[in-house]
């Protein structure tokens, strides 16, 4: 079936609840579903009395008749003519509707002109048709008409755009709603309609609960949506918490005025999704009270993120979410009874946490499926993805390190053809998280129990390193919830990923499902170089998992062909078992920094005359080694300044280090592309490991000139002196002194080769297409 989705785009363009429907509704469609759907948005202008005319005759003359069905959500696009056309209905224009009593303007239109006359006669006597009274609308701007009567809003208006309406719906063959607030406003049906009530959620991915710090909300800032009452109501709070309020709008200078003397109140202006998702997860309530809502996505995207709801009693769509002490509280509109309730939440965040997990129960199985089904009224063929199900002894999302940035990302790409979940674990004192972090990406995350983290520590007490990976096939039994539900996600599922090997024996006995191996590393030679021999037990299981998963697996992928040729002659497995999948990088969140922009970025801090070099890792014993190799460099060139970027640095933290050698820590994204644009020279002076080091795809795409050791850039398939620089350990030093002496042409020639190598060979999606089609067959 043809389906054409019809909406109006704001002038000046805005993403709300309108944009949230209809961009979700017909992505999921077209992705799950045999139907080719179009979504078609007309620019609907609604500043005056002639622009709101001029866009209810545009979807007027819209011929959609090419497609089998036509849905539509919100005015004006519901004038399109079309023999099965659905109305999934949002709102009609509220400001002649249901705020209009607020304008003080009357209902009656004066008799005075002859043509306004003429026109009020038929409408009220039902005896013009929609084109018809269109045409001579348009035809009114020709003619000496006093402006008073194309106020707006005003009462002339009011009168022609509800017969326009309710003429048009008419010839509607069904009606939906998006909330019960929408349903009882039975003026925006047709007599008789009942229209059903149909939930759907926002297009929003990833939704988590970290934190419970700050209010938060998020919202366009226009009277309607009353953060002026929120400000308000800040005045009576009397604990010490802040309040971030996300969002643009007209009364964004007015509000920032009333809040400017309350230091714990900070305007965000606008949030992209990830930063919306960040702010969810570290809220500790969602204040939303604006007048008489038609549904409140916000209300629904605070349950998915595990926080309560503030609303007030007269807030509409929110109040069928937010119920009293259950999952957050509805007041009157009244600061006093607002504050009341944002310091009872300060003062209990266990109130907090309880009521949010109250609140995404009660919204999580709302789906776009559910809303195509009953909105199609057809048997929906729903196109459902083969299930790959990752096992991992690691969080993935958000990606701070090597493993997880690889899996994160792979994933997130093989997720255009496959359902995606991921099951793993993490420390005893974190809490549970089962959310979607990317589309089609679903990570399920157990908390080790007490036992198993106790036993652990025994083992690292006695190791000297972190271990959390290796002693899985001895501890994982300790966690029986881990296995339970892997096993509960392995049912219908179509392959089991055993993302390093430590969590073989959970899937060993496990049937039906075809096995994967994925090798991020040569696991046995890697623990053999950093356990001591004391660690013998722990070394041969290392051996043990990974010859088994290497055996049992139907599919083995590997960074580089050199792991690919050492686990075959480790293991004595087939060559033609495996594929190279290399580790590589998201271009899209790595932006590419030139010479010219990267002293420009310099200069701005003070820095153009300090040289700076950077090597970023996680805590993984090839990087340490690499950071003491960086040490050595440091005490030879003084000038150089070295910073070190990630969790190796917790390692040195207390530890005596050049004084020209900064910690950087973990960073964001965000702060690590700023770094990235400031740096001279990228180092990877690695001298073990297996695999490909990702550092390296990075440093490549974001235009950094990379000096590394020939091991360090093994797989890459990189020219020394073409795309990146490579010496010995020993030669480093001189190395860098020759690079400050590199023309910026010369420089520019080699990070834009790198940075082509990258996209032709390492980017993400071209590692998963290749990976996709040895699934498709292997399958």
């Amino acid at each position: 079936m043809r389906i054409a989705i019809v909406g109006p785009s704001p002038v000046p363009f805005t993403i709300g609840g309108v944009e949230n429907l209809l961009w979700g509704l017909t992505g999921w469609l077209n992705e799950h579903t045999p139907h080719t759907v179009e979504l078609i948005k007309l620019p609907s202008r609604e500043n005056n009395f002639w622009e709101i005319i001029n866009s209810y005759a545009a979807f007027r003359k819209l011929d959609l008749s090419y497609f089998d069905m036509v849905l539509s959500t919100k005015y004006p696009a519901w004038m399109v003519k079309h023999d099965n056309h659905i109305c999934y209905l949002q709102h009609r224009l509220r400001g002649l509707y249901d705020t209009y009593h607020f304008t003080g303007l009357g209902t009656e239109v004066p008799r005075t002109n002859k043509n306004i006359n003429a026109l009020l006669t038929h409408i009220e006597h039902k005896s013009i048709s929609v084109d018809h009274l269109l045409d001579e609308l348009l035809g009114l701007r020709e003619k000496q008409i006093p402006q008073e009567f194309f106020q707006f809003p005003g009462p002339f208006i009011k009168k022609i755009i509800t017969y326009l309406d309710d003429q048009a719906m008419i010839d509607i063959k069904r009606f939906y709603c998006i909330s019960q607030t929408v349903k009882n406003r039975t003026e925006y049906f047709p007599p008789g309609v009942v229209p059903q009530v149909v939930h759907h959620p926002s297009f929003l991915m990833g939704y988590q609960a970290k934190s419970y710090d700050y209010i938060f909300t998020v919202s366009r800032l226009d009277g309607p949506k009353r953060v002026k009452l929120l400000i308000k109501a800040m005045q009576y709070v009397k604990s010490d918490i802040k309040l971030k309020i996300a969002g643009t709008g007209p009364m964004e200078q007015e509000l920032k005025q009333m809040a400017a003397k309350d230091p714990r109140i900070e305007f965000l202006g606008f949030v992209n999704n990830d930063r919306l998702l960040e702010h969810y997860a570290q809220a500790l309530v969602v204040p939303f009270m604006p007048y008489d809502e038609d549904y409140g996505l916000i209300t629904i995207e605070a349950f998915m993120s595990k926080k309560p709801v503030l609303t007030c009693l007269d807030s509409g769509g929110s109040n069928e979410f937010v119920k009293d002490n259950l999952t957050g509280y509805s007041v009157p509109p009244d600061p006093w009874a607002i504050a009341e309730k944002l310091d009872l939440f300060a003062n209990n965040k266990e109130a907090a946490i309880q009521m949010g997990q109250e609140g995404y129960r009660k919204v999580q199985n709302i789906n776009w499926e559910k809303v195509a089904k009953n909105l199609l009224e057809v048997k929906l063929t729903v196109q459902r993805k083969k299930k790959i199900v990752v096992t991992t002894t690691m969080p993935i999302y958000p990606p701070m390190g090597g493993g997880q940035s690889r899996i994160y990302n792979l994933y997130k790409h093989l997720a255009v053809d496959y359902d995606v979940e991921i099951v793993c674990f993490t420390n005893y004192d974190q809490p549970a998280f089962d959310q979607i972090i990317a589309p089609g990406v679903r990570e399920i995350r157990l908390p080790k129990s007490v036992k198993h983290q106790e036993k652990e520590w025994d083992i690292e007490r006695q190791v000297g390193l972190p271990v959390g990976d290796v002693t899985m096939p001895l501890l994982s039994q300790y966690t029986p919830e881990y296995g339970k539900t892997l096993r509960r996600r392995l049912q219908g599922a179509d392959f089991v990923v055993i993302s390093h090997p430590y969590l073989y024996d959970e899937v060993a006995e496990v049937t039906g499902v075809k096995v994967i191996h994925e090798a991020h590393n040569v696991e046995f030679d890697l623990k053999s170089k950093v356990l001591a021999a004391s660690s013998k037990k722990l070394i041969d299981e290392v051996f043990r998992v990974e010859k088994l998963s290497c055996e049992k697996s139907e599919l083995i992928m590997t960074c580089s062909q050199e792991d690919k040729e050492r686990l075959a002659e480790l293991y004595q497995i087939p060559l033609e078992k495996f594929i190279i999948v290399p580790n590589g990088v998201d271009l899209s969140s790595v932006p590419f920094t030139g010479w010219e922009e990267r002293r420009k970025n310099k200069r701005e801090l003070d820095l153009e005359n300090e040289f700076l070099a950077l090597f970023m890792g996680s805590w993984h014993p090839p990087n340490l080694e690499a950071c003491e190799n960086v040490f050595q460099m440091a005490k030879q060139i003084p000038e150089v300044k070295f910073l070190l970027l990630g969790s190796q640095c917790l390692a040195f933290a207390q530890k005596e280090i050049p004084p020209n050698v900064g910690l950087l820590g973990a960073v964001t994204d965000e702060e690590k592309n700023y770094l990235f644009s400031l740096v001279d020279i990228a180092l990877n002076p690695m001298v073990s490991g297996s695999g490909t080091n990702l550092k390296m795809f990075d440093y490549m795409a974001a235009g950094i000139p990379v000096l590394s050791t020939e091991f360090g850039a093994r797989g890459i398939g990189a020219v020394n002196g073409e795309q990146i620089l490579i010496s010995s350990l020993r030669d480093m030093p001189g190395e860098i002194y020759k690079f400050q002496n590199m023309s910026p042409e010369a420089s520019s020639s080699i990070t834009a080769r790198a940075a082509d190598l990258v996209r032709e060979r390492f980017a993400w999606n071209k590692i998963a297409e290749k990976l996709r089609e040895r699934l498709k067959n292997f399958d």
